[in-house]
Parts: C-alpha cells; structure tokens; sequence
C-alpha cells in the first residue's frame, strides 16, 4: 500500500476547492503507472521461475514428481493483480478527476425575515 502514497498524497494536498493542476496530475498518473509496471515485472519474474523449474536430476528420482507437484499448484497471487489494476485505475481517475468542478462555497442557510 506505500506505493500508492505518492499519487495519494498529491491528489489530496492542496486546495480540495480547485481542479488539480496538470503537473500534479501527471505526476500521479505516472505513479500509477510504475506501480502498475511493477506488478506486471513480479507476475512475469514469477512465471519464468516457475517455468525454469526444472524436472528430476539423475541422482534425484522423486524431482520429476515434486517439480510436476509444483508447476501445478503454484501461481501468482490474487494481489500482484489486483496491484496492476489499481495502478492502471489510478492513472486513469487521476485524468478523470483533472478537471472536475469546483466545489462551491457552503453558505449558510438563509433565515426567514423577522415579523
């Protein structure tokens, strides 16, 4: 979740009343993005180490089965892919929310004409 506190951060720094400036918004789309690029780099490290794991040697007969038992019970985690959606979700709402309208001033409510 540290990884996400960049683009948090900036979207809620600030005066919360303006549109977020075009830098910041970049900044945080860029974020998402690296963060994105980072799942997607650990799910692919993490297949090729289980497609490199290689069968039974000839001093060891069981390591066909174990590596057979592995391959097919092994796989990436439900949370490298949940990460490579909220980064590719966090740059796309960081350009949704560019130019969003400001929020109006709260005025207080008007009192009724004293009789």
């Amino acid at each position: 979740l540290a990884i996400f506190a960049v683009p948090l951060v900036l979207c809620l720094a600030g005066d919360n009343k303006q549109p977020l400036s075009t830098g910041i918004t970049a900044i945080a789309a860029i974020a998402g993005l690296v963060n994105a690029g980072i799942g997607i780099y650990k799910i692919a490290d993490f297949n090729s180490s289980i497609g490199k794991l290689s069968g039974g040697s000839d001093d060891n007969p069981f390591g066909d089965m174990v590596s057979s038992m592995v391959k097919s019970s092994v796989s990436a985690g439900f949370g490298l892919y949940l990460l490579v959606i909220a980064g590719v979700a966090t740059a796309i709402c960081a350009y949704a929310i560019k130019n969003r309208p400001a929020k109006p001033q709260s005025t207080p409510p008007a009192t009724p004409p004293a009789v």
